[in-house]
């Protein structure tokens, strides 16, 4: 087992880390969320976009 986090975006979950997943190789998620409060401000929109970026370009999206 396998412990990816994540963010929602434009409904998608987009791992935050390389995954080692082939292509087209069904998964389970499990959703745990966080307290928003804890976690606030965590990720910048920069980084959260530059990682939507890279998964992009890696043809994961």
């Amino acid at each position: 087992m396998e412990e990816v986090k994540a963010v929602y975006h434009k409904g998608v979950l987009v791992p935050l880390e390389k995954v080692h997943l082939r292509e087209g190789e069904e998964v389970t998620v499990v959703i745990k969320k966080k307290a928003p409060r804890k976690y606030f401000g965590m990720f910048r929109k920069e980084d959260v976009e530059r990682v939507i970026e890279e998964i992009e370009n890696e043809g994961l999206l």
